[in-house]
């Protein structure tokens, strides 16, 4: 078998998609940090039918992972944990890296994520204005 070292390119990427979208029951995942940025023919209406927006972690989503963790968290430390992070400051992944980090230690969590200094952010929207 001989093997490309030649880079697939940007037209080459189009067609794989198309290829793979135009059979039944195919899911393809893109994710992105710049949608801004990204060439309008990539995502074009049957190229990406949909759009999802993953913003970042509100108070539940803070709150369930530290129960993940920690099941026998008392309510007064769920309360003390979810108000050092301001709603939509940190990633999901961010945080989730910070419980593995600590997870055998809430004290060290606790003081890991006391010195993020996090600082409330606007909700950003799918367009990401």
């Amino acid at each position: 078998a001989v093997v490309s070292t030649q880079s697939t390119g940007y037209s080459g990427l189009l067609n794989a998609l198309d290829g793979v979208m135009s059979s039944d029951a195919q899911l393809v995942f893109m994710t992105t940090n710049h949608k801004q940025l990204l060439d309008p023919a990539l995502i074009r209406p049957g190229r990406v039918d949909v759009q999802e927006y993953f913003g970042n972690a509100c108070r539940e989503q803070v709150e369930s992972m530290l129960h993940h963790f920690y099941p026998d968290v008392s309510a007064e430390v769920v309360g003390e944990f979810s108000s050092l992070i301001p709603p939509n400051t940190i990633s999901m992944a961010e945080l989730q890296g910070h419980f593995l980090l600590h997870k055998d230690n809430l004290e060290e969590l606790v003081g890991s994520v006391r010195g993020l200094h996090l600082v409330p952010s606007n909700t950003r929207t799918l367009s990401g204005q």
